[in-house]
């Protein structure tokens, strides 16, 4: 199960990082299409207690928000409308999003079987002579 889940995380950095390039959404069509099976996937992984509950939501979470940009997107390739790049709201909300993927991300890890056995923050393993 780790190695389609990699592949699945490695495809979608890399694609994450051609839109940051391009500074649009590519191929939105299929992104909205692998959103929704990644969501499905993570919805099954719940039901056969392959991951916990926060671990699930993160997955559908995020991928329910890149489907809908995707959707934007989309709507606004159709209409052929490029609204004008604004680099102080790019950033800001980019910030914002950072924030909200460590805010969920952070606690789903944490349920995770590793995350379970991880060292509690401020303890250590190493005793000092």
């Amino acid at each position: 199960m780790a190695a389609p889940l990699l592949t699945a995380a490695a495809l979608e950095v890399v694609w994450g990082v051609l839109v940051m390039r391009a500074g649009r959404i590519l191929a939105p069509g299929t992104a909205i299409g692998v959103c929704a099976v990644l969501g499905l996937a993570a919805i099954l992984m719940l039901f056969t207690r392959t991951i916990g509950l926060a671990p699930c939501l993160a997955l559908v979470g995020l991928h329910w928000i890149t489907a809908v940009f995707a959707a934007v997107s989309l709507r606004g390739e159709r209409r052929e409308q490029r609204p004008n790049p604004r680099p102080r709201a790019f950033l800001l909300t980019l910030t914002a999003q950072a924030m909200i993927v460590a805010a969920i991300t952070t606690p789903a890890l944490a349920e995770t079987e590793p995350g379970a056995s991880a060292v509690p923050h401020g303890t250590s393993t190493h005793s000092h002579h």
